[in-house]
């Protein structure tokens, strides 16, 4: 004779062997979703500077790259409460989350002005400082050509050199006229300004169209979270919630083969004669 095998548990079931509904497991995983969001939006701000542009940037790319956990924490919380509508507790839940999702959707359209300042603030600061650098350098070239032209003898030459940090003249140089001294250096300092205005021509257009295009990125992305958050946090209508319901209630009707067909009563059988 053999024996029966004890039958598998069925899925999302306790151990007493009652079933879990699909709703309690959204809700669960809708509260997951929200302490990640929670945890990693946190960590952004560490460590606080406000007012540095730089980091007001790492901060809503970050918020911006963290909202689709939000989103769908969002949305399975709706789902946890529209497949059982009679928990209370679901329903107090949606109608706590509809309310931070309001608040939620404005910090997303805060978060484009908030970028596009800290964008224009980074240029202006970098343009700023190219420009004081640019006239620095050239009150610096325009001084070195000054006491080159200035200087009477190599060894006062060579002095000037050193203390305006201009082009070297060894000891074996002071052996030239003062007339060839000066056209060598003066060719130097030319080669050195040419190098000098290379580098301070301007910041580089690539980057500059990187930071354009990630900074469209981020403002439609924070506007398209927004109007999601908005829209989850307006009242369902009856009809609309009926049909979230008969939709999402696909997934916990029960199988086929785990129906059990009921009896007919025997009075409603009629018979032929």
């Amino acid at each position: 004779m053999t024996t029966a095998r004890p039958g598998l548990p069925a899925p999302f079931s306790r151990p007493t062997g009652q079933p879990v509904a699909v709703s309690a497991v959204l809700d669960g995983a809708a509260s997951c979703l929200f302490v990640v969001f929670a945890i990693s939006a946190l960590t952004l701000f560490l460590p606080l500077d406000p007012t540095n542009p730089t980091w007001q940037l790492r901060v809503v790319g970050g918020v911006i790259q963290a909202a689709p956990l939000a989103l769908v924490g969002f949305l399975l919380l709706h789902g946890a409460a529209h497949l059982d509508p009679e928990r209370s507790r679901y329903t107090v839940r949606l109608a706590t989350a509809r309310q931070r999702a309001l608040v939620a959707a404005l910090g997303f359209v805060l978060l484009v002005p908030l970028q596009a300042t800290a964008l224009w603030t980074l240029f202006t600061a970098d343009a700023d400082q190219l420009a004081q650098r640019r006239a620095s350098t050239e009150a610096t070239f325009v001084a070195l050509r000054s006491a080159v032209g200035e200087a009477t003898t190599p060894q006062e030459l060579q002095r000037e050199m050193r203390v305006l940090r201009g082009p070297a003249i060894n000891d074996q140089q002071l052996d030239q006229p003062i007339a060839a001294l000066r056209t060598q250096t003066l060719r130097n300092l030319d080669r050195t300004q040419a190098v000098m205005d290379q580098k301070l021509r301007g910041p580089d257009q690539k980057g500059i169209m990187e930071l354009v295009q990630n900074g469209i990125r981020i403002g439609v992305s924070g506007l398209a979270f927004a109007f999601a958050f908005a829209l989850g946090a307006l009242q369902c209508r009856p009809a609309s919630a009926r049909r979230c319901r008969s939709v999402m209630g696909v997934f916990s009707r029960p199988r086929s083969h785990d129906l059990v067909p009921s009896r007919v009563p025997a009075s409603s059988v009629t018979t032929r004669r």
